[in-house]
């Protein structure tokens, strides 16, 4: 996996290789276990690419720098990649007018349907108690 810290959000990029359809069905649950594992250790507002083997190849070029001073025993790596990101479209949320439960015709009407709901939910426990 790949981190890279970036405003708003923080991006995560990981190349998943899931097992052929010659691998074992061990090998195949452990896959989903680690890759499942894998991003829930992300953090929920950071933005997640998932690349799976098969998918068309998005980086571009790459390129290594083996003597660059970094004070480390790796080399690092810059890459040019391609990457089409969907539109999340947000909820919308519906916003209750709490000043028409005044109104007795509402205050009854919204009283019915609960109890409605509720009389469904007992009705319906009892069912599956059964």
């Amino acid at each position: 996996m790949i981190q890279i810290q970036s405003k708003p959000r923080n991006l995560n990029i990981v190349q998943l290789y899931a097992p052929t359809t010659e691998g074992s069905d061990e090998d195949v649950e452990e896959f989903y276990r680690q890759a499942e594992l894998l991003i829930k250790a992300t953090k929920k507002h950071d933005i997640n690419i998932k690349s799976k083997r098969g998918e068309r190849n998005c980086v571009k070029s790459a390129k290594t720098y083996p003597g660059a001073d970094i004070r480390s025993d790796h080399n690092p790596v810059v890459a040019e990649i391609l990457l089409v990101l969907n539109k999340i479209h947000k909820r919308r949320i519906n916003v209750v007018n709490i000043r028409k439960i005044n109104d007795k015709n509402c205050r009854s009407k919204v009283m019915r349907e609960i109890n409605e709901w509720a009389s469904e939910a007992k009705q319906s426990q009892e069912t599956v108690e059964q």
